[in-house]
């Protein structure tokens, strides 16, 4: 009996087929592995055994930038935020970076560490400075991944105290004044 399902495998696999790509996704048609064709909203003709069809969302989004534990001036500070983003290039999006959400959140928390070393976090206006500098820095960087970086929110950015565990790279956060 599985032989019959396999034989139905095979032939549907060379039946032309239509793909619906909805009115918020974009995407690519690749044939035989090498041959990229971007698509949009609609329907789209693709053979099976030769085609695969990729998409993905383009509307607005929006990642977490997990709590980063920084020194500025011998203080400890953490910082956490969000990235507002949307795909203005789904093909490149798809095929020139492996995880665009992962990559954003890391090359955030690289800027941030780097700023931090330079910085005094200390003054009035370096929520905004730092606010900034992430913005710029993390709209360089990707520059090339097809998306579009509209807006970097900070929402902590506070004193704490760091405890590390000797043996282990546990940091448990003591958020509080010194």
């Amino acid at each position: 009996m599985n032989w019959l399902i396999d034989l139905l495998d095979r032939i549907t696999s060379v039946i032309p087929r239509f793909w619906y790509v909805q009115p918020d996704e974009a995407g690519v048609r690749t044939t035989l592995g090498s041959k990229v064709k971007a698509i949009g909203p609609g329907f789209w003709f693709y053979l099976p055994a030769i085609q695969d069809i990729t998409t993905i969302g383009v509307t607005p989004q929006v990642i977490d930038l997990r709590g980063q534990s920084v020194i500025s001036d011998g203080k400890d500070y953490i910082i956490s935020g969000a990235i507002m983003y949307r795909i203005d290039n789904a093909e490149k999006a798809i095929l020139a970076v492996q995880n665009f959400d992962r990559s954003l959140q890391v090359l955030s928390l690289g800027i941030i560490a780097n700023y931090s070393k330079s910085h005094n976090l200390d003054h009035s206006d370096a929520f905004e400075l730092l606010q900034t500098e992430i913005l710029k820095g993390v709209r360089e960087a990707a520059s090339g991944w097809g998306l579009k970086i509209m807006k970097v929110y900070l929402t902590d950015l506070g004193n704490v105290s760091n405890i590390r565990v000797i043996g282990n790279t546990t940091v448990v956060p003591i958020v509080g004044d010194e």
